[in-house]
C-alpha cells in the first residue's frame, strides 16, 4: 500500500512538472509564502498549525481571476487540511477570486490527526488551478468579439472552472515533523549504586524529549514489601528543593544546547530502620504540564550493625566492639585497632609509630623508641642504661661518672688518678708498680717527686674540665 502512495505522489510530481513546462498553461498567478521562513514546519501532537500564503494575480486583461488552491501529501502526512480566507473562515470550493493586478492573503490550517504521531514527517505540495471568472452577458448591441475579456470561448457559456484548469501557479513544498510539546524520559542507572553506611546513592537522567523548553519538580515515596509507607524513616538529601532543573527543549539541540541532565539521588535512613528489603519510587513532574509525569521504581535492602556501635556490617572492619565504646569510621575501637601493626592495640600502646617489624615489649614499644633510665638517648643507642635520674649525658647515654676519660677500666667516679694507655691500676684507678731495690713494695706514687704529682694533677683537672664541657655542650645539642 505505501508503495502504491509513492507511485501515484511520483506520478503527480511528474504530471506538475510537464504542466509547468507548457507554456500555454503558465498561469499569471503566482503563490508566496509570508513570513519568508524556512519551509520546515513544526506541527506538535493533537494540534495544528496555521500558515499563510499571498496570492499575486499579474493579470491585467480579465476582470476577476479565480484560484482554485490545492495542497497534496506527496510524502508521508495524510492528515487533514483546510484553507481558510484572511479572516481564517472556511473558504467553500478552495477557490478565491482576485481583480486585476491583486493581491489576496489565505490560509491554510494543517491538522495533527488520525495516524498522526510524535516524529512523523511528510511533505505537502502547495500550487493553484487558475481560470478568468466566466461573466454572461448579451452583447447583440455590440457585435465586436469580448471573448478576450468575458472568461469563455463564446461568452455565453463557462468553458472551464478553475479547479479543472491546466493553468498552474508556481509550487511550494512544505516539510513537516511531528513533536509534542512537552515531554521527557527518567532514568535511574539501577547499577550506580554507592552505599555507605546507612547512606544510599543513586544517578540519574532527565532528558527533555519535548518541543518547549520545561523545568521539573520531583517526589519520592517509601515503602516496605507489604506496600507500608515509611517515608517517616527516610531522609532525601538530594534533590534539595524543587524545581530540581529547567532543561532546554529538544528541539534547541540544533542551537548547541543541552537537552539532557544528570544528577544523583541520595538519602539516609533511620539506625531504627530492621535490616529488610525496602522499596522507593522517584517521580518526576513536568511544571508546564502537571498531568505529564514518569518514575522509576528501585529495590534496596538495608543493612545490619550486629555491634551497635553506628556502624554497618559492610562498612564494619571490627565487628565485636564493646557496647559504649567509641569507634572509628571503620566502626573500630581503640582496643581493637592497631595503627603500627606491631602487635599491641593502640589503647596499650605506648609507641603508636613502631616501624614494620621491630620487636616491642609490652608496651608495644621497640628498643628504639624505648628511654629506660629517662636520660633522652634511646634504649637502642643508649651505652649507659642505669644512668641516674637528672644526671647530664653525653650523645651515648652516659653521664660524666659512668665514662671512663683515661681508659683504664674505672668509672670517672671511682677513679682516683690519672694513668696512662697500657698502665696497671688498681680498684681506685691508680697505676700498681713493684720495686725491688729495698726488697719492698710501693705505691708509684710515694716515688713520684712533687712537682710531678703537681704535673699529673693539673693535667688529670685540665682533661676534667674539658671533658664536662664537652658532655654539657653535646647535653645542651640533645
Amino acid at each position: 500500500m505505501k508503495q502504491l502512495q509513492l507511485l501515484i505522489a511520483f506520478a503527480f510530481v511528474v504530471l506538475l512538472s510537464f504542466t509547468f513546462d507548457n507554456s500555454e498553461a503558465a498561469s499569471p498567478v503566482a503563490i508566496s509564502i509570508n513570513d519568508n521562513s524556512s519551509y520546515e514546519k513544526i506541527l506538535l501532537k493533537e494540534e495544528y498549525i496555521i500558515q499563510q500564503f499571498t496570492i499575486h494575480n499579474h493579470d491585467t486583461t480579465y476582470r476577476k481571476m479565480e484560484v482554485n488552491l490545492n495542497a497534496v501529501w506527496v510524502e508521508g502526512g495524510g492528515w487533514t487540511t483546510m484553507w481558510l480566507d484572511d479572516q481564517e473562515d472556511f473558504m467553500p470550493d478552495n477557490t478565491i477570486s482576485l481583480g486585476k493586478a491583486s493581491s489576496e492573503t489565505v490560509m491554510l490550517a494543517i491538522f495533527c490527526d488520525g495516524t498522526c504521531d510524535v516524529e512523523d514527517t511528510g511533505s505537502l505540495m502547495i500550487f493553484g488551478r487558475t481560470d478568468p471568472r466566466f461573466y454572461q452577458a448579451d452583447y447583440d448591441d455590440d457585435p465586436s468579439n469580448h471573448t478576450d475579456t468575458c472568461g469563455s470561448d463564446d461568452c455565453v457559456t463557462d468553458t472551464s472552472p478553475a479547479s479543472e484548469s491546466a493553468n498552474i501557479t508556481n509550487s511550494i513544498q512544505l516539510s513537516l515533523t511531528v513533536w509534542e510539546d512537552f515531554s521527557f524520559d527518567l532514568d535511574i542507572n539501577k547499577t550506580s549504586l554507592s552505599k555507605k553506611d546507612n547512606v544510599f546513592n543513586w544517578n540519574y537522567t532527565i532528558t527533555n524529549t519535548g518541543y518547549y523548553w520545561d523545568s521539573y519538580n520531583f517526589s519520592v515515596e517509601f515503602y516496605s514489601e507489604t506496600g507500608a509507607s515509611l517515608d517517616s524513616y527516610f531522609n532525601v538529601l538530594q534533590p534539595v528543593a524543587n524545581p530540581i532543573t529547567t532543561i532546554n527543549s529538544q528541539f534547541s539541540l540544533n542551537l548547541g544546547d543541552n537537552n539532557v541532565y544528570e544528577s544523583n539521588i541520595r538519602f539516609n535512613h533511620s539506625l531504627s530502620l530492621l535490616p529488610s528489603d525496602y522499596f522507593f519510587t522517584f517521580y518526576i513532574f513536568s511544571t508546564s504540564d502537571p498531568s505529564l509525569s514518569k518514575s522509576v521504581t528501585v529495590n534496596f535492602t538495608t543493612d545490619k550493625d550486629s555491634d551497635e556501635d553506628g556502624i554497618y556490617d559492610s562498612s564494619d572492619k571490627c565487628s565485636d566492639t564493646v557496647s559504649g565504646d567509641l569507634v572509628d569510621s571503620d566502626g573500630c575501637s581503640a582496643s581493637q585497632r592497631d595503627l603500627d601493626e606491631d602487635g599491641i592495640s593502640d589503647e596499650l600502646d605506648k609507641c603508636s609509630d613502631t616501624v614494620s617489624g621491630d620487636l616491642v615489649d609490652s608496651d608495644g614499644c621497640s628498643a628504639s623508641q624505648r628511654d629506660s633510665d629517662e636520660d633522652g638517648i634511646s634504649d637502642a643507642l643508649d651505652k649507659c642504661s642505669d644512668t641516674v635520674s637528672g644526671d647530664l649525658v653525653d650523645s651515648e647515654g652516659c653521664s660524666y661518672s659512668q665514662n671512663d676519660l683515661d681508659n683504664d677500666g674505672v668509672t670517672n667516679d671511682k677513679d682516683a688518678c690519672f694513668s696512662l694507655e697500657g698502665d696497671v691500676v688498681d680498684e681506685n684507678g691508680c697505676k700498681l708498680e713493684n720495686v725491688e731495690e729495698n726488697d719492698n713494695t710501693t705505691s708509684d706514687l710515694d716515688n713520684v717527686d712533687d712537682s710531678e704529682e703537681v704535673s699529673s694533677l693539673s693535667l688529670m683537672s685540665a682533661l676534667v674540665c674539658v671533658s664536662l664541657l664537652s658532655v654539657i655542650r653535646r647535653r645542651f645539642n640533645h
